[in-house]
């Protein structure tokens, strides 16, 4: 699949990426014995709480987290390993998801081989400065990841790729992504 240098294109083409690999692990034959015994080792690994040993992340942090988001974080880092790559984060208000989700995503990250691209956190508009404060205040200074809010389509792709970080309305995205298909 080709990206285009524009941010109308790069949008229509991650879009096109992301329902491709959610067919693909949608549609993936269950029957089989060794997906049977990868399903075995997914729920003893689940009801397993200790994931949090192996985060590095959690010494740049200035907030100390509870256990229960050391464990979840954990989890998240396991579940990114996963044919899935991932997993939904639907705790109840409050209890640090912001922290738990970027966390990990931040762990997830820099244990790829290869360059990444930026973290996207797509939200309600009235939570972008939310979650800009969220990451300036849960992370030591020398720590703190690079982000940008994201909020007009002018910038240019390739200098998003230089974030770890970039944040976004759910409604902006709408935009961009109606504005890609007209413009095609």
């Amino acid at each position: 699949m080709a990206y285009s240098n524009t941010s109308h294109g790069s949008v229509h083409a991650l879009f096109e990426a992301s329902f491709q690999k959610l067919t693909n692990a949608v549609s993936s034959d269950t029957s089989t014995v060794s997906h049977k015994a990868h399903c075995g080792r997914v729920d003893n690994r689940l009801g397993n709480t200790d994931f949090h040993s192996h985060l590095d992340i959690f010494d740049e942090l200035n907030t100390k987290l509870k256990h229960w988001q050391k464990g979840r974080g954990g989890k998240l880092v396991w579940l990114a390993k996963l044919p899935f790559k991932g997993d939904f984060l639907a705790d109840a208000v409050g209890l640090g998801k912001s922290l738990q989700a970027s966390a990990a995503a931040l762990e997830v990250k820099r244990a790829m081989p290869t360059r990444p691209g930026f973290i996207p956190i797509a939200t309600r508009a009235g939570c972008v400065i939310q979650w800009a404060d969220e990451i300036k205040r849960h992370f030591k200074p020398e720590y703190c990841p690079w982000w940008i809010i994201l909020d007009h389509a002018k910038i240019d792709t390739a200098l998003l790729l230089d974030y770890d970080i970039v944040i976004f309305s759910r409604d902006f995205l709408k935009s961009l992504y109606k504005d890609s298909v007209k413009f095609e």
